[in-house]
């Protein structure tokens, strides 16, 4: 049975895959190797300046966890279960974080954790080091700070801040300093006040001071998604244009009935749920099970609630023409992780790449999605349209020396997952869907119209030999 590319199937089986693949090995070592080096860099920053062990543990806590159901992978809070215990219970401290905790978590749970230390509530944290950076430079001690921070790459800081400046228009060391109000109309010169990306930051967290839903602050400017990567800026600045009009895909819309439960239903999430994501999930009264057959845990995809705005985009016919599935715009979640790792000496953004097709694909993003992404942004500048999914992960694998994955392996499990499909379902292949008996039809028709062709010039010969 031939694989229709274009198909959820087709995506879901090469990343169930991957998953399953000897290269989870290394994507996870890698994974977890830039979530210890975000944690080292918090906790030297707060040791240098005084802070005790228990008020940094409670920082890195505030950074890297947040109370978000509808995502996956998301903890609320770190648990683990202490030797000889079968009940979960709070990490204790940092060392138990480090050494017992982030080993043990699945894909889900690591790259919801990278994730988070770019959300609205830790922005400021980065974006400080940024700041520290330019002071350092400033006093022509660059040496310092990289005996300070030795896991960040100072290369990619120095063009941080260039980029940062150019969206700004004045220099980074402006919003150090601390002023009356966001307007700067006096400069305040007070032990312990706030500079004014912390002043911005705070106003924005603040429902009752909140004056934009846009999450771009000058915190935010750390990772520049918008403005930093052309792209976003067509993707969500508002004017209509005809560059708007080729590039924009889709649009948000209600939550389809029952589309989550049929999703996991026939495409199940891998790996199950940890003990941790079910207690998470169940300390709000929602039960992950269903009908104790499969899990559908209360995340919110964007498979269920984005829809190709019609008539479709060029990108989209573009896509079509090559047999890609689509589920939304392109990955800007893999390009956040990028963007966010660049900032780290010695990780391969390869192997990010493969991490977020396990962590997206297919409920969230495409294969194609992830890596035309990851490609805008400067990684994988190898990734082809025109070759299949499957070559181009294959080629990706080969480059960073990993295993490509056997075609056969991804075919069993692509049967595996489409025997279990109604043939009525919107999510079975739509190049098996009543494709045979289509073809058969038109087959058909095409021999009676021979057949009449030849019927009538059969007799338009005998009139003529009557006339003879």
């Amino acid at each position: 049975m031939d694989m229709d590319t274009s198909s959820v199937a087709y995506n879901y089986a090469i990343a169930s895959t991957l998953f399953k693949s000897i290269n989870m090995k290394g994507i996870k070592e890698e994974i977890i190797k830039l979530i210890n080096d975000q944690i080292s860099l918090v906790e030297v920053k707060y040791t240098l300046i005084g802070w005790k062990e228990d008020e940094i543990f409670t920082e890195i806590k505030k950074i890297f966890f947040f109370d978000i159901m509808n995502e996956a992978g998301q903890l609320g809070t770190p648990l683990i279960k202490p030797q000889g215990s079968r009940n979960l219970e709070p990490v204790k401290n940092l060392l138990e974080l480090k050494q017992n905790f982030i080993p043990n978590l699945n894909i889900r749970e690591l790259m919801s954790i990278i994730k988070n230390f770019q959300r609205p509530g830790s922005s400021c944290f980065m974006f400080s080091i940024v700041i520290e950076y330019q002071t350092f430079k400033l006093h022509n001690n660059l040496t310092a700070f990289q005996q300070k921070y030795p896991v960040l790459d100072i290369n990619h800081i120095e063009k941080t801040i260039v980029l940062i400046e150019s969206i700004l228009g004045f220099d980074i060391l402006e919003v150090n300093n601390c002023y009356n109000n966001l307007n700067g109309e006096q400069v305040i010169q007070r032990s312990g006040c706030k500079p004014l990306y912390l002043m911005m930051q705070e106003e924005f967290l603040d429902p009752a001071t909140k004056k934009y839903s846009s999450p771009i602050t000058i915190c935010w400017l750390w990772h520049a998604l918008i403005y930093g990567v052309p792209y976003q800026d067509v993707q969500k600045l508002p004017a209509q244009n005809y560059i708007k009009q080729l590039s924009v895909s889709y649009e948000k819309q209600t939550l389809k009935t029952n589309c989550m439960t049929e999703v996991f239903q026939y495409f199940p999430i891998f790996p199950p749920l940890s003990d941790r994501e079910k207690k998470y999930i169940t300390s709000t009264g929602i039960n992950p099970k269903v009908d104790g057959l499969y899990e559908r845990p209360p995340w919110t995809p964007p498979i269920c609630y984005m829809k190709p705005i019609e008539p479709l985009s060029f990108s989209l016919n573009l896509q079509k023409r090559y047999n890609k599935y689509f589920v939304s715009n392109l990955s800007g979640h893999t390009m956040i992780f990028i963007l966010l790792a660049r900032f780290f000496n010695n990780i391969n953004l390869n192997v990010i790449i493969l991490a977020s097709i396990v962590f997206m694909t297919p409920y969230n993003h495409s294969i194609h999605e992830i890596f035309k992404a990851a490609q805008i942004v400067g990684a994988n500048n190898n990734y082809n349209i025109k070759l299949s999914d499957l070559e181009n992960l294959n080629n990706l694998l080969t480059q960073i020396d990993y295993t490509p994955l056997d075609i056969q392996k991804v075919q069993v499990e692509y049967n595996s997952i489409i025997g279990k499909i109604p043939i009525t379902s919107i999510y079975y292949p739509k190049s098996l869907k009543g494709g045979k008996r289509k073809n058969n039809s038109k087959h058909k028709r095409v021999k009676k119209s021979k057949n009449k062709k030849m019927k009538k010039s059969f007799k338009l010969k005998k009139t003529k030999r009557k006339f003879k």
